[in-house]
């Protein structure tokens, strides 16, 4: 696959589209406050439109895949334009296997009560039966966007079965439900995990998740 580089963007701007790169394009945004003042800050995400990046392919999978990388970036609004809170490329994997499906086809982001939710769905044309979703959580909190929270959704298609599993990373809680798509019936177990260090935007990866107990 073609390597690519993470652009590097300014820390302050008078305006939204200073931040994004020449040949690079939003994809998402998002008008909403994340600090803790009343001025409206701004999510982005951004993706390059490089065509070198986008590859053929003669074996299973797609014909034609677009491995263009995603750039996530969060925007504090402050007198006279903007301010960089946060930027990620590792948040959002990059598509690089042709089996796999795009991770925002069955996902996307949205912004509520100051928390971005970031869901990556998985779905496989070969070599898994498992498709599903993770989404991870961030608060601008403690001087960054901490991930405070990871969900995770995993269906089973051959079989039916379902697991459920969310994390409070600060309070290192885990809540596991497990069932079936044929019926209604779900079994839940209640535990708690050993609280890593924090985690920021920075630090996050698309497939990131804590350890936590199976029961």
């Amino acid at each position: 696959m073609p390597d690519v580089v993470a652009p590097r963007l300014p820390s302050r701007a008078a305006s939204v589209e200073a931040f994004v790169p020449r040949g690079w394009a939003i994809e998402t945004r998002l008008d909403g406050p994340v600090d803790n003042d009343a001025r409206p800050d701004v999510v982005l995400l951004l993706r390059d439109r490089d065509p070198k990046n986008i590859v053929r392919n003669a074996g299973l999978g797609v014909d034609r895949l677009d491995t263009n990388p995603r750039l996530l970036v969060v925007l504090a609004a402050e007198a006279g334009g903007y301010r960089r809170l946060a930027q990620s490329d590792q948040v959002i994997r990059r598509n690089t296997n042709p089996v796999l499906s795009d991770p925002l086809e069955e996902g996307g982001l949205s912004l509520e009560r100051r928390v971005l939710s970031v869901t990556s769905g998985f779905f496989s044309s070969a070599g898994s039966w498992s498709m599903g979703s993770t989404t991870h959580k961030f608060r601008w909190q403690d001087g960054c966007m901490r991930l405070i929270g990871i969900d995770e959704r995993d269906i089973q298609r051959n079989t039916g079965a379902t697991t459920d599993v969310s994390v409070n990373l600060l309070t290192g809680k885990v809540i596991r439900k497990s069932g079936s798509i044929e019926n209604d019936r779900t079994n839940v177990h209640r535990g708690t995990f050993k609280r890593r260090a924090r985690l920021c935007f920075e630090d996050a990866r698309d497939g990131d998740f804590p350890d936590v107990p199976s029961t």
